[in-house]
């Protein structure tokens, strides 16, 4: 199984104990959760990232401490390599600066099949940043993460299916909020492993 494989893994199998979608679903247990990092460990993934400057340095962190070695660069004229050499990319817009967006497209022109997250925060407010997370979406993103709001902008719709636009998207949606909601096109669990105290601290989400 491919390292990046077991990021999706631990995102659409880390439920809730206690919080179950369907009566009779399996609950992944913290067993199951340190199987799926050995996984993960046992083959360490590149993971090339464009994030927001203030998550920079914890979203590093993060990767490292699950395993992965990131790589950080935003640069238009060398991010094409960086993704060529990656396992797995990630894209964040929360300071979408022109030499960012030319990155990204430049990134996602050399990613081929490789797995690939994407985080559009903020596009409830920016009309320009949600045009272009739209723009993003359209080129098939493995996993997207957003709150209830982005969502929203994303779908212009109003408490849209979650389960139905993971379908129609064809990507694992993850709505993040008190209770996270993961959703596949055939299945949603919930994911209470969150924290008041998480909100007190810059880029916890975006990491």
């Amino acid at each position: 199984m491919k390292a990046d494989d077991a990021f999706t893994d631990i995102a659409t199998q880390a439920l809730s104990p206690a919080q179950p979608r369907e009566a009779g679903a399996r609950v992944t247990t913290p067993e199951d959760a340190a199987t799926l990092l050995e996984r993960l460990r046992a083959r360490p993934p590149r993971v090339h990232c464009i994030i927001n400057g203030v998550a920079e340095n914890l979203t590093a962190n993060v990767l490292i401490a699950l395993g992965a070695t990131p790589s950080m660069t935003a640069n238009p004229e060398e991010v094409a390599d960086f993704a060529a050499g990656a396992d797995a990319l990630s894209i964040n817009l929360g300071t979408l600066d022109p030499q960012r967006r030319i990155a990204i497209e430049r990134m996602l022109d050399a990613a081929g099949d490789r797995p690939w997250v994407l985080d559009p925060p903020f596009i409830d407010r920016s009309p320009l940043r949600r045009d272009f997370a739209r723009r993003l979406l359209s080129r098939g993103p493995s996993i997207l993460r957003g709150n209830r709001a982005e969502i929203e902008a994303l779908s212009g719709e109003d408490e849209p299916d979650l389960q139905a636009l993971s379908g129609a998207w064809q990507t694992t949606l993850a709505l993040t909020g008190v209770v996270d909601l993961v959703a596949t096109g055939e299945r949603a669990e919930t994911v209470a492993n969150g924290h008041a105290l998480m909100a007190r601290i810059t880029a916890s989400g975006c990491a």
